[in-house]
């Protein structure tokens, strides 16, 4: 039977079945009940919240982990005992397109992450970076007069000539320049080759906007990524049980 595919992530939570548009939660409204599973239908879950574990092991979840997705990713080169399963989700997503591996994931959300899968579908790594809602919170929370200003999709011209210019010039023109920055240190782990250079995530098109060099990834990105994994170690559990 076809699985149920659950992304959970700190702000919101996807559910769907693979090749189709997922539901939106809130993650701090979501629990499980909110489901409507099939008598013996499979759930397959990336999950960084660690309060939903406990119900997705009860419930018989299938739990992205680098050591279930060792059948399609290397990950020798890496500690792998803390990566995030929406980080391994994203790099199992880059090799739907193996002919133009190596390639990184920049994944813009609640945080903006980095994704480096090389040509021997090694994941190499990445880089981890506070998103720009989290870059206003903490300047608002952490100050006694900034305010927690709202998002724009344009850069003030600089310098800032009032507080709000001058929040987006620092929290939006970090983010970018530093993803740029970074963009070109993975492009250094690969001498003359060329890496394609994938974007996903609530606030990818923002990062689009400002790096060109940035594609956009195919539609359910993570949750692709969810599923391969899935159904590669289903077929290594076959082949398991039938040698």
């Amino acid at each position: 039977m076809t699985p149920l595919l659950l992304n959970i992530g700190n702000t919101h939570v996807e559910a769907g079945l693979p090749g189709q548009t997922p539901q939106i939660f809130s993650t701090a409204e979501f629990s499980a009940d909110k489901l409507h599973l099939l008598p013996g239908q499979p759930l397959a879950a990336a999950c960084v919240v660690p309060r939903f574990l406990p119900e997705l092991r009860k419930a018989g979840a299938f739990l992205v982990s680098a050591d279930s997705a060792g059948s399609l990713l290397d990950f020798s080169a890496i500690d792998a005992s803390t990566l995030g399963a929406d980080r391994i989700a994203n790099a199992a997503a880059l090799l739907a397109d193996e002919a133009r591996l190596p390639a990184v994931c920049v994944d813009a959300g609640t945080a903006v992450t980095l994704e480096i899968v090389d040509a021997r579908k090694r994941f190499r790594g990445g880089a981890i970076l506070p998103g720009r809602a989290l870059l206003r919170k903490a300047l608002h929370s952490g100050t006694g007069q900034l305010p927690e200003i709202a998002f724009s999709s344009v850069l003030p011209p600089f310098p800032g000539t009032n507080t709000d210019e001058s929040i987006r010039l620092g929290t939006d023109g970090l983010l970018i320049d530093g993803v740029r920055a970074l963009l070109e240190r993975v492009r250094t782990l690969f001498p003359g080759q060329t890496v394609r250079l994938t974007s996903t995530g609530g606030d990818a098109a923002f990062f689009r906007a400002h790096l060109p060099e940035l594609e956009e990834a195919p539609g359910n990105f993570t949750m692709n990524g969810i599923f391969r994994i899935y159904e590669s170690y289903q077929k290594q559990k076959g082949q398991g049980k039938t040698s």
